[in-house]
């Protein structure tokens, strides 16, 4: 029952769940490294850049939820081309 279900309503429950799990690790990469911005003050800048790189990527996917179908998938792919070309500073 909850495979048809999550089969009938594949275009909202399944961008949900997908973008979830995609924004709580963009989050929790960019809030570790500004834990280590405080902890580590030699590396702020480097860790200040990579938060900065994190919320970009998460804030394209939370705005993809809102864009029709054409249009969220190329603020979702444009979000992997930005993490896949910035990746991280060290």
């Amino acid at each position: 029952m909850a495979l048809t279900y999550s089969i009938k309503n594949s275009d909202t429950t399944t961008n949900y769940m997908t973008t979830g799990f995609y924004v709580f690790a963009r989050v929790f990469v960019g809030s570790l490294n500004i834990i280590g911005a405080v902890i580590f003050p030699h590396l702020r800048i480097v860790h200040s850049v990579n938060a900065f790189i994190a919320i970009i990527p998460t804030s394209l996917w939370i705005a993809a939820l809102w864009v029709p179908y054409p249009g969220n998938l190329i603020l979702q792919w444009s979000s992997f081309a930005f993490g896949l070309t910035q990746g991280n500073v060290y």
